[in-house]
């Protein structure tokens, strides 16, 4: 019994990490996009970490994802592909953010 519970504190660790790491990256690039392109374009400010994370959550709860099945049958690689990504996508966002700011001359 000991074993399950150490074991499914671990994956609850992982999972919490996952998740708070995916919401700061992502945080982070709205915060990154928006000062890039929306102030020069609209005349607005900057807004902050706190204004960004709560625009991510209006976003998400205004755009649900759809829920994975229990009895996913993709590979334990094939997870961790699609975990990585997920990671990666704000960085690779902000990437090409960047490009356009330098191609736009903001």
């Amino acid at each position: 019994m000991k074993n399950v519970v150490t074991f499914l504190l671990a994956g609850i660790s992982i999972v919490s990490v996952f998740y708070i790491s995916f919401f700061i990256l992502n945080v982070w690039a709205l915060t990154v996009l928006w000062s890039w392109f929306i102030p020069p374009i609209f005349g607005v400010g900057d807004i902050t970490y706190t204004s960004a994370a709560g625009l991510w959550l209006v976003a998400g709860l205004l755009n649900p994802r759809q829920d994975i099945p229990c009895e996913d049958a993709r590979t334990t690689a094939e997870k961790t592909a699609v975990a990585l990504g997920t990671l990666a996508r704000p960085v690779v966002t902000v990437f090409f953010g960047w490009i356009v700011k330098s191609i736009a001359g903001f």
